[in-house]
């Protein structure tokens, strides 16, 4: 009944990864032939080209949707469930990417041309922040396995140390990912969220969320 449910969840998810291909089949159609496709430190473009490129990114939420579904149907888990929750936040979180860089694919802007990067400061961190917080709920329940977690040799050997560091390691990423947001939040209503520095407290906090279980999970490698 478990596995069934666990199913269930993945397979909602490859639906809604479906409808949000052909709903970016549909808006990538009516782009012009040539849209930005990256920008310099400054936000200047400096490349365009055709809008089906960023078919690839649309088409990645789907495939993780489908590697989520096959690993948790024949895989070997004791909580199918859990599992299928949490890998069921990465299709969840790539979609959202594509459809908060759509905008920037009909700005309409060409070589030279500069566009405001202040709302995509602003839901980025939002976005990763509420990300971070789903997965660090679910990072205690989280059993063995090779795909999601921290798996570094320490965890994987050690049952032990894997269910204390994923148990401190879920309490790290809620706390990071409410600081992101708080950080956003501040920067918007301080009218700085166009500001690099927004960008780089975001990265620093993900760095410390990710060395800090990295070095916990080392001290406690030979825990009993």
């Amino acid at each position: 009944m478990k596995k069934n449910n666990a199913v269930k969840i993945c397979a909602v998810t490859l639906i809604l990864a479906v409808l949000h291909l052909i709903a970016a089949v549909i808006c990538i159609a009516e782009l012009p032939a040539k849209v930005p496709l990256h920008f310099n430190s400054k936000w200047v473009c400096d490349q365009v080209g055709s809008p089906w490129l960023y078919l690839i990114f649309a088409a990645v939420p789907l495939l993780s949707a489908v590697a989520a579904l096959l690993w948790v149907k024949f895989g070997k888990m004791k909580q199918p469930k859990i599992n299928a929750i949490t890998l069921s936040v990465i299709p969840g979180f790539l979609i959202a990417m594509f459809w908060l860089i759509y905008p920037v694919m009909r700005s309409g802007a060409a070589v030279g041309d500069k566009i405001e990067k202040g709302y995509f400061y602003t839901l980025l961190p939002l976005l990763i922040g509420t990300m971070l917080v789903m997965l660090g709920n679910y990072m205690p329940v989280i059993e063995p396995n090779h795909v999601l977690g921290i798996r570094v040799s320490w965890t994987l050997k050690n049952p032990q140390c894997w269910r204390r560091t994923h148990r401190f390691g879920g309490k790290i990423m809620v706390t990071g990912g409410l600081l992101i947001i708080v950080t956003a939040l501040i920067a918007l209503f301080l009218n700085q969220a166009g500001k690099t520095w927004v960008l780089i407290a975001m990265i620093s906090i993900l760095f410390f969320c990710l060395f800090t279980q990295l070095i916990y999970a080392y001290r406690i490698r030979n825990a009993e």
